[in-house]
């Protein structure tokens, strides 16, 4: 019982969205306007504020850092599928790539600034649609490091093997 309870916990703190609750005070469609998802990134499509993405960001990474804290790796994954289908936002979220990174935290925080730091790298130096690709291999890297990661890894890379596929598929880049 205390599992199911500590699981369920873990999926509301999950649920909360920052940048979803940024977007409907400023009447924002992130579905539209931004990535098509409730997430940093998107919010950093409609605005172009470095800083919000990165305040936003944070604390949606706050969200792994204390669900894995607190309930594990399954209690990080809980949260990450609260993230990617939130109660509070019709079970439209974002992808958790900051969840998921808040989770790796409470384990390696040098890990996780290398692993964004790449992905930083890579967003600058190309555009091209297969970005993604390298996205997965780089998030797949702590999975491999600590492989009580690999529940976590395979939830991030099933919604986001979703979510380009339907993205791609119609047509938008």
């Amino acid at each position: 019982m205390n599992q199911i309870l500590a699981i369920a916990l873990a999926y509301i703190l999950g649920s909360i969205s920052f940048p979803g609750l940024y977007a409907r005070l400023k009447g924002l469609n992130l579905y539209d306007q931004g990535e098509g998802h409730l997430g940093a990134t998107s919010i950093y499509s409609a605005t172009k504020s470095l800083p919000l993405f990165l305040a936003l960001g944070i604390l949606d990474a706050a969200k792994g850092l204390v669900a894995y804290h607190l309930f594990g790796t399954w209690g990080l994954v809980a949260a990450m599928l609260g993230h990617m289908f939130p109660i509070f936002f019709k079970f439209r979220g974002g992808n958790a790539v900051s969840v998921y990174y808040g989770g790796i935290f409470s384990i390696s925080p040098v890990l996780v600034l290398i692993c964004a730091g790449s992905e930083l790298a890579i967003s600058r130096i190309t555009r091209s649609r297969w970005r993604h690709v390298a996205y997965l291999v780089i998030r797949a890297i702590p999975a491999a490091i600590y492989p009580i990661l690999a529940p976590a890894y395979a939830i991030l890379f099933l919604r986001h093997a979703w979510f380009y596929y339907v993205r791609f598929r119609q047509g938008s880049s």
